[in-house]
């Protein structure tokens, strides 16, 4: 991966990581006086999709290839890093028996525990500058196992959070 886009890629996943703790307590806050949980969520990343927009404006504004750069990596990062594996954890939780909106509550928990755990991965160790330097073995196993940390993550936590909350 050449450097530029593997900062990108790094950037991104670290904005993601970061941006799911606000995330997770606007949903949190916002579902004390709009129900259902869903819908809080819902409103919560809309918050989220309007400062990425405004970001994306500022930096078209700099340089227009830049800014549609800048929308297609949000855009992707969205939907791998946050609202897929919220689905996944969402069906698991929902499978083992919780109620669909519980089952959202649990895995919007899940959600920054698991892509903060997974910063680690992505940013190593100091013989490495972060995933994207990897070849061979080394990064099939690093990247697959961020792909499991990502996508099953919120799911483990659900299940941990549902299984103290009885």
């Amino acid at each position: 991966m050449t450097t530029t886009a593997g900062l990108l890629v790094v950037i991104g996943f670290l904005v993601a990581a970061v941006g799911a703790v606000p995330l997770a307590a606007a949903a949190f806050l916002l579902a004390r006086r709009i129900r259902p949980f869903s819908r809080a969520l819902v409103y919560a990343s809309g918050g989220v999709a309007a400062l990425a927009l405004a970001l994306v404006g500022v930096v078209a504004t700099i340089s227009p290839a830049a800014g549609v750069t800048v929308a297609i990596v949000a855009t992707v990062l969205g939907v791998v890093l946050w609202a897929v594996p919220l689905t996944v954890a969402r069906w698991v939780l929902v499978r083992r028996g919780s109620e669909p909106e519980r089952a959202l509550r649990d895995a919007t928990v899940g959600l920054p525990v698991a892509l903060l755990a997974s910063l680690p991965v992505v940013f190593g160790d100091f013989t490495r500058y972060n995933i994207t330097f990897l070849t061979g073995a080394e990064a099939l196993l690093a990247w697959t196992a961020l792909a499991l940390v990502v996508l099953f993550g919120p799911a483990a936590v659900g299940v941990a959070v549902a299984s103290v909350r009885g």
